[in-house]
This record gives structure tokens, C-alpha cells and sequence, in this order.
């Protein structure tokens, strides 16, 4: 039995934020000393509590944010604009490539702003994303489609840091929404008292496709044709005379341009800061392109001598996406050579067509990739709505106690439109296409919380604690209408293939109190206890209680520590905490769904040596997973052939080391590089079901056949397994057909023969990262390393065979590539071992030369120049098109391009 749960009462919750919004209200003003904040960089890892005067005017934050011990204890480095990729970045992703210990991040594919993988070393599932916090918000984990990535948005210039916490310090605050850790984002704010300013950053990009697969040319395709089918005239009948590439029709250099332009000061004495940015990227499949135009407004006054704090943040932008249809990718590979792209006679657009004898399009072939690409056309416009205000109210009458309040609400706005003309071959027989879909999503955000400090007492103690409780609300509204179009040229009567609309709503509860003790900065202490309720679940299974510690010895603040010592700070820490997943809405899963529970110990040290010219971090985790949420079977008859569903154990467990090093440091040169490495593993120690002769549950299907899949869960192995047979290979190295290892040696290749061989995901990762400056010149330069990682080349098993030769239920005939002649497969062989490649690479992400103007017009302007590369190399023994396949299925996918980009940047 399968359920979609949605909204429920949250009476308790609701009395407790009536309470605490009144206690906002009610308490009189009086004095309030100093408060303790944190200062952190990437460059500094001993982390010191510093005085102030005042909260920060125009910080966002969230209740983890303020306090620092609960930050000491994790170690957690802050990625600033100097730490930023440089180059054309649709988005945040773009920006942080490579860049952030413990997440590693790869794309889908090349489509401009696509789709992402942000993939935490503590996670063990194949669930993946890390919760996504925007000035203090939550973003809802769903989007509109046409958006192709929830980030888009969002303009990298108006990001001001980026930090990512791993799931053991998420946890803490963020329960089950930060099992697979949180990116939490800040963005610019203005200074106080600061002038008015004005900048502007720029740049122009052109990008190219490198590498596509490999097919046969035009005459050895002909040639082929002739050696197979030489006494088939019927076959041999079928080919043309064209000489097309079709790989190269599709593709094209792809321009593209961004601007952003801010202003900040003050008003009245109240700090605001406006921006205004503008994207347009072409994508290097033809008609693919991208359009952002944003706007993003802030004022941060201070009221009642600074106690009294009031942030506000206005955002709105538009999204234009011309959605380039990527069957054509696929289709491009395999389409016959010998035919041309365009046919003066044909009436389908002028595009050459495979069709009949009666000249109407054969159904089942491919579509003439450019005609694809030119004569459909998919658009989407996704309009974003945001405001975000927060309360910063410090306590006159009691010293020490703060009151906040973060409320919050987005929305997105989807219209995507889609036309496919009756005259297209693949849409002739029915009339062409129309659809208009409509996506709404709603999002409001509500978090209270009080603070209490006592500043540092006599003996050096000091107490940092936080309670308050967090409501999130959110609701998507949907419609889709497709038909075909009427007095079609085919004759075809008017339908409507699909009138639908509904909508879906969700609540997540929190109450939370977390507290952190420091004494004389020696010892540090953090405690966090929280309860989670989320009605994606019901009810008996909706709430839950998530615990954590985290203990930090700085050892370095010691007596007995000698100043002049190699090293500058010690700090071992060490920490337990439990949590679980949050689980997306549209999907199907047992009546008795319930929160996954894991436990993680962390272990971790952090060593400043030389006056801080080498600074090293290192953490181990590991991990146990209780009431495993996975995929398992279900009977056949049913609407589905998998729910998700408990009943699994599982571990995990891994390294995350970070160096930053500053080798040389003079008054005209610098040299600073930063290297991160690590390391993930994991098993599942009992699965759901597996039991007898139950060899675990199937998934991830690939092209070719019916219901195919490529991996599997089983008891003893890590996550997704690639389940295959191994083949027996030939001299040359290449499988031989129909001959695989007969594992139990019962006669028969069967089921019981298949293995678990590698899964997709890297075994470690290493990045690196350098940054020269000699006076006023600068070249940074980023890239990554990834062993242990292997792919399904599907590409190879699906045009690697002579079955994609001749099709004679067209009849016509296709390409194939020339791994099919040096195999000779008549018919696919999907599941050799032979397609899981060793996918270890090294890319150079970027490369980037800049030379900075200082102290022009009268030092009223500061220039900065720049040259990128983006995507510079790739080295691999990888065979197919790109290494960096998240999902471990590599299939005619959207090249990663080649980009080269110019930009400047004016501060005035």
C-alpha cells in the first residue's frame, strides 16, 4: 500500500510560536552588553571568539550562524570572493566547483545553468543535494522544470560567501533536512556608514565543443553497408549520396555575455545596497540558450542605538530558457551519413525525412537531428519572487538575551510553452503538438529564536545558548494541457492528449535548543537537541528527536604552549550526532514510511604550523544507518515496480583532509595553493526483503531493450553496484560474443551468473587550487583529480553493434560507431562487464590570468582585467565522451564545452 500524505495540525508547535512571538512583543527595552561573534576564512582555521560592540548590521544569519562554538567544534571554512572561480558562472555551482571540502560537486552535462550533482562524502545513498540555505532561508528542494537548476535565479555577483556544513554539524540545527549536509549562501550586504559605491563586473565568453563520439565516417559507413548487405539490394537501396556529419550540424560556438551593476551607501543613515544583472548564454547544441535578468534590493537599518536591528531583502528576476531538444544528440549519433540534412522536395519543412514509399514518415525512425533542433521549440519563462526581513532585537532589561525573528517568502512562477509543427516528420501523424504547462511553487519560512550570552565571566567561563522553534510551509500548484494543432496538413482530427492541474502542499515543524560552553578558550563545549516534523509522512512516523555533541580542546591557549613554537594552533575535535532524511514528495513509498536514522562520530584535528604559512584540517567519519529508506520490489500488477520503503542497515565511512599552504610571501610576490582530498566508502549490512535466493533490488535503467537496468543493492556490497556478466575476453582485450563466465558453473549463463562489479562514485577526490600574484598580475588556476569512479559507456552498448545498422522495421538504416567492428556483436551484449569503464580523470576546471588597475581618476576607480579558461583539459583513459558522469550512466549526453572568457570589474 502506497500513500501521498500531506498537511496536518502542528497545534503544539503553533502555541509555542503564539508564545514566543508575544515574548518578542511584550519585553521592555533595557542595556545590553557585548555579545560574542566568530570571524572566519578559508586562510584561518584557529577561530576566535572576538568582542563586540553590536550584532552586525545587515548580517543574515540563523541561529547556527550566531554562535560560534558550535563552529569551533566543526571546523567549518567559509568561501569568500577571492576563493571564487573566475569565468562565465550561470550559477552558484559554477562559482564553488572544486572548491568546497567534502562535497563534490560535478554537472549533468553542458546545457548552460543544467543540472548539478552535490554530492557529500558522509552520505551513503544514492540520495543526493545538500539542503541550500539563502540568508538564513531554506530553498525548497522542488522547482519548476524549465528552470533546468533551482540556483539559477540567483546571480553569482551578488554572493558574497559560500560555506558548506557536513552532515555532522548540519545536524545540529538543520535535523533531517541536513542529513547530506547544508550550503549555506550569504549574499552582499551594505557596510555601515560606508560611502556611497558603485561597481560594475562584466564579461564575454565563446564556447566550443571538444570531444563528441566517435561513429564511422560517411565511407566507411558505405562501406560497411556493402560488406554486410551486398546481395540485399533493398538495403543497399536505402542509402544516399549525401556526405553529412551530423555531429557537427548539431553543434555550434556558442556566444554569450553577463553584467552586473550594484550601488550601495547610506540613506538617512540606514545602509542599502540595489543591484541589477542581466545573463545570456548560448548553449553549444543549437537553439539552446539562456536569459536572467535580476534585480536584488537591501536596506539594514539600525534603530534604538543599535539594539534594535531590521533587515530587508527584496529579489526578483526573470528566466527565459529556450530548451533545446537533446534527442537530437542521440539522433545525430546514429543517423544515417549518407543522407542530407535538407531536401528541396521534402514537405516536412524542407528537411530530408525517412519515410515510405507513399512518402509519409516512417514512425519508428529517428528524427533528422537539425530538423529537430530548428523546428521544435520549447520555452520556458520562470519568474521568481522573494522578500526576506529579519528581527535583531537585544534586551535592555535582561543582559545577555536577544530576540529574532526570520520570516520569509518565495515563489516561482513557470509558463513553459512548447510547439512542435504539424509539418515535422516525427509529429505528422499526429497533428503536430502543442502544450502549455504551468508550475507554481510557494514557499513561507518562519524562524524565532532567543539568544542568551553571558560574555566571558570571572574564570573564564562563558555560555552561548540558543532556543526557538522553525516553520516552513510550501505548495506547489500545477497544470498541463498538450494537444495536437487543428486542420493539421495530415488530416488528423483535433485532440486534447492530456487536461490536468492539482497541487500538493507540505509543512516541516522544528523546536530546537542547542547551547555552547568555552572555557578561558581552552575547552569548548556545543549541545544541540531538536525535534523535526514533517507532513510528508504521516502521522505516526512525522516527528522525531535528533541529538548531537561536538567538544573542541585549543590547545594552543594552554600554559604550558611556547610561543615560538613550530607550531601555531592545535585543536583535536570530536563529535556524535543523529540524524535522518527528509524525503522529496512526488514519489511512491510504504504507508509505513519513517524518518532513516544515522549516527555519526567525527573525529578531527586542525594544525596551524609557521605562523600560519600551513594550516591542516583533517576529519574521519563514520556512519551507521538505521530503518534504511531504499528502494525495493513490489508485486507485479501494481502502478508501480518500486516504493520506497524501510527495513536496511548500512555504514559509511570516510576522510576529508585539508592543506592550505603559503610557500612564498614577499612584499611583491605570493604564492598560496590549497589542496583538499577525500575519501568515501560504504555497505549495506542488510537490505529490505533480501533473503533466499533474493539477490537485492534492480534499478537504473539504461537505453536498449525493455526494462534494462545496470545496478543493484544487495547485502555485503556499497550502494549502487553495477550488476553485470563478466565476459570472456579475447586476445586483443575485447569481449567475445555471447561468452560470459559461468559463475556457478551449472552449464547455463543465467540471472545467478550476474556479479557486482565497482559502483559509480569516486573512491577519493583530490583538488587543488593556486593562486600567484606578483605585483599587480594574478593567475589562479583550479582542478580536480578522481579516482575509483566507473561508468556504463551506453553509448558504446547501444550503437557498438550491427543490430544499429539496418532496421528493418522501417526499413532504414543508421550509424553505428566503430567500436561495433573491432567487437563484431551482431546484437547488443548490455550487460558485459566490458561497458563498466574505469573512469578516473584529472580536470583542469579553470585558468585564469588577471592584472589589476589601481588608483585611477585620482584613486576614485579600481580596474581589474581578466582572461579565463574554463574546462581548460581533461585527462583520462576514460573511452567515452566526458569522465564526469554523475548518475553512472553515460548516454549521448550534452557535451561539456570549452570556455574561453573576457571580463572586467570596476569599483568607483
Amino acid at each position: 500500500m502506497t500513500t501521498h500524505p500531506t498537511t496536518t495540525g502542528f497545534k503544539s508547535v503553533a502555541t509555542v510560536v503564539f508564545l514566543w512571538l508575544l515574548l518578542v512583543y511584550a519585553l521592555p527595552l533595557r542595556s545590553l552588553h557585548a555579545g560574542n561573534s566568530i570571524n572566519l576564512s578559508v586562510e584561518t582555521i584557529e577561530m576566535q571568539l572576538q568582542q563586540q560592540d553590536t550584532l552586525s548590521p545587515g548580517a543574515w544569519t540563523s541561529h547556527y550562524a550566531v554562535n560560534p562554538l558550535s563552529m569551533q567544534t566543526h571546523a567549518i571554512p567559509i568561501l569568500t570572493e577571492e576563493d571564487f572561480n573566475p569565468g562565465s558562472n550561470v550559477n552558484v555551482w559554477n562559482l564553488i566547483l572544486g572548491r568546497v571540502p567534502g562535497l563534490n560537486i560535478s554537472h549533468y552535462d553542458g546545457e548552460p545553468g543544467g543540472g548539478t550533482s552535490a554530492r557529500s562524502n558522509y552520505t551513503s545513498s544514492t540520495r543526493e543535494w545538500p539542503l541550500i540555505v539563502i540568508d538564513g532561508v531554506p530553498l525548497i528542494r522542488e522547482f519548476p522544470d524549465g528552470m533546468r537548476n533551482p540556483l539559477n535565479f540567483l546571480s553569482p555577483d551578488d554572493i558574497e560567501t559560500v560555506s558548506y556544513l557536513r552532515p555532522t554539524a548540519a545536524s545540529a540545527v538543520y535535523g533531517m533536512r541536513g542529513s547530506n549536509g547544508v550550503l549555506i549562501i550569504s549574499t552582499r550586504k551594505p557596510d555601515k556608514d560606508a560611502p556611497v559605491r558603485f561597481s560594475y563586473s562584466g564579461n564575454v565568453s565563446l564556447s566550443s565543443v571538444t570531444k563528441t563520439p566517435e561513429v564511422l565516417s560517411t565511407e566507411a559507413f558505405t562501406q560497411l553497408v556493402n560488406e554486410r548487405y551486398g546481395d540485399q539490394s533493398d538495403v543497399l537501396s536505402l542509402m544516399g549520396s549525401a556526405n553529412t556529419q551530423w555531429q557537427d550540424e548539431i553543434y555550434r560556438n556558442a556566444a554569450g555575455h553577463n553584467h552586473h551593476l550594484a550601488a550601495s551607501g547610506n540613506l538617512a543613515k540606514v545602509p542599502w545596497r540595489a543591484s541589477l544583472n542581466y545573463t545570456d548564454q548560448a548553449g553549444v547544441l543549437n537553439t539552446d540558450q539562456l536569459q536572467r535578468l535580476g534585480t536584488q534590493l537591501s536596506f539594514h537599518p539600525s534603530l534604538l542605538d543599535d539594539h534594535l536591528q531590521v533587515s530587508l531583502n527584496l529579489h526578483a528576476s526573470r528566466l527565459e530558457n529556450r530548451l533545446a531538444p537533446q534527442q537530437a544528440i542521440s539522433n545525430a549519433i546514429g543517423f544515417d551519413p549518407t543522407q542530407p540534412v535538407q531536401d528541396s522536395d521534402s514537405p516536412y519543412g524542407g528537411y530530408f525525412a525517412h519515410t515510405n514509399s507513399m512518402e509519409i514518415p516512417i514512425p519508428e525512425a529517428p528524427a533528422n537531428p537539425l530538423a529537430l533542433l530548428s523546428q521544435t521549440n520549447n520555452t520556458d519563462q520562470t519568474t521568481t519572487l522573494s522578500a526576506q526581513t529579519q528581527i535583531n532585537y537585544r534586551l535592555r532589561s535582561l543582559p545577555g538575551l536577544s530576540l529574532h525573528l526570520l520570516a520569509s517568502q518565495q515563489q516561482f512562477n513557470s509558463d513553459y510553452n512548447g510547439l512542435t509543427p504539424d509539418n515535422t516528420a516525427w509529429a505528422w501523424a499526429i497533428g503536430g503538438q502543442r502544450t502549455e504547462n504551468q508550475q507554481e511553487y510557494h514557499s513561507g519560512f518562519m524562524e524565532a529564536w532567543a539568544r542568551y550570552q553571558t560574555g566571558i565571566l570571572s574564570g573564564g567561563h562563558s555560555l552561548d545558548a540558543s532556543m526557538g522553534v522553525t516553520s516552513h510551509n510550501s505548495r506547489y500548484e500545477y497544470s498541463y494541457f498538450t494537444t495536437n494543432l487543428e486542420n493539421s496538413t495530415a488530416g488528423v482530427p483535433f485532440r486534447v492528449f492530456e487536461d490536468f492541474q492539482g497541487s500538493s502542499e507540505a509543512q516541516f515543524r522544528s523546536l530546537f535548543a542547542h547551547a555552547g560552553y568555552n572555557f578561558n578558550d581552552r575547552y569548548l563545549l556545543f549541545l544541540n537537541l531538536r525535534n523535526d516534523a514533517t507532513s510528508r509522512l504521516v502521522d505516526d512516523n512525522r516527528s522525531a528527536l535528533y541529538y548531537g555533541v561536538s567538544a573542541a580542546w585549543q590547545v594552543h591557549n594552554e600554559a604550558f604552549w611556547s610561543e615560538n613554537s613550530f607550531f601555531t594552533a592545535l585543536t583535536p575535535r570530536l563529535s556524535y550526532g543523529t540524524h535522518s532524511s527528509e524525503y522529496p514528495g512526488f514519489f511512491l513509498f510504504d504507508v509505513n514510511l519513517k524518518p532513516e536514522r544515522k549516527a555519526t562520530v567525527n573525529g578531527g584535528v586542525d594544525i596551524a604550523m609557521l605562523a600560519n604559512r600551513i594550516i591542516l584540517s583533517a576529519d574521519y567519519h563514520q556512519t551507521s544507518h538505521t530503518d534504511l529508506a531504499i528502494l525495493i520490489d513490489v508485486p507485479s500488477g501494481t502502478t508501480t515496480s518500486t516504493i520506497l520503503a524501510n527495513g536496511g542497515k548500512a555504514e559509511s565511512s570516510g576522510w576529508d583532509i585539508r592543506l592550505h599552504a603559503l610557500p612564498v610571501l614577499t612584499e611583491n610576490l605570493s604564492w598560496s595553493i590549497t589542496t583538499h582530498f577525500q575519501s568515501t566508502s560504504n555497505e549495506i549490512i542488510e537490505l529490505h526483503r533480501l533473503s533466499g535466493d533474493y539477490q537485492g533490488t534492480t534499478f537504473g535503467s539504461i537505453h536498449g531493450g525493455v526494462g534494462n537496468t545496470i545496478f543493484i543493492n544487495s547485502n555485503g556490497y556499497p550502494y549502487s553496484s553495477f550488476f553485470v556478466l563478466q565476459s570472456i575476453y579475447n586476445n586483443e582485450g575485447y569481449p567475445q560474443p555471447n561468452m560470459y563466465v559461468d559463475q556457478n558453473q551449472d552449464g547455463m549463463i543465467t540471472h545467478d551468473d550476474y556479479i557486482r562489479y565497482q559502483t559509480p562514485y569516486p573512491e577519493f577526490t583530490v583538488g587543488i587550487a593556486s593562486q600567484l600574484q606578483w605585483n599587480n598580475w594574478n593567475v589562479v588556476f583550479s582542478g580536480r583529480f578522481q579516482s575509483g569512479n566507473y561508468v556504463y559507456n551506453n553509448t558504446s552498448s547501444f550503437f557498438g553493434n550491427y543490430s544499429r545498422l539496418y532496421h528493418p522495421e522501417g526499413p532504414y538504416l543508421g550509424n553505428v560507431t566503430p567500436e561495433a567492428l573491432a567487437l563484431n556483436f551482431d546484437n547488443p551484449h548490455f550487460h558485459s562487464d566490458y561497458y563498466v569503464q574505469d573512469a578516473t580523470f584529472f580536470r583542469m576546471d579553470f585558468i585564469s590570468l588577471g592584472y589589476r588597475f589601481s588608483g585611477l581618476l585620482q584613486d576614485a576607480l579600481n580596474l581589474t582585467l581578466t582572461a579565463t579558461v574554463q574546462n581548460a583539459f581533461v585527462l583520462t583513459n576514460y573511452e567515452g565522451l566526458d569522465p564526469g558522469v554523475p548518475s553512472g550512466i553515460d548516454f549521448a549526453r550534452y557535451p561539456r564545452p570549452r570556455t574561453f572568457v573576457l571580463g572586467v570589474k570596476m569599483d568607483f
